[in-house]
């Protein structure tokens, strides 16, 4: 991720993109068990990973898009 960032996004945004990405990073080990831990009881837990797998194939297709 930080080395796409160097690579496609303008010298003056560096430092924000980064800053963005350690959000990320740092963020989601709170908010992924609490997500799936919401899914397992609401819907029981095999649809964490089929929400999982939506996010990821939205995930892919975004990023064959934008990254060059």
């Amino acid at each position: 991720m930080f080395n796409i960032i160097l690579e496609q996004v303008p010298s003056s945004k560096i430092g924000l993109m980064m800053g963005v990405g350690n959000l990320i990073t740092g963020i989601a080990p709170a908010i992924g068990p609490t997500f799936g831990g919401l899914v397992a009881n609401r819907w029981g837990w095999r649809w964490i990973f089929v929400l999982l797998l939506s996010l990821l194939l939205f995930s892919l297709l975004a990023g064959l898009w934008g990254i060059q």
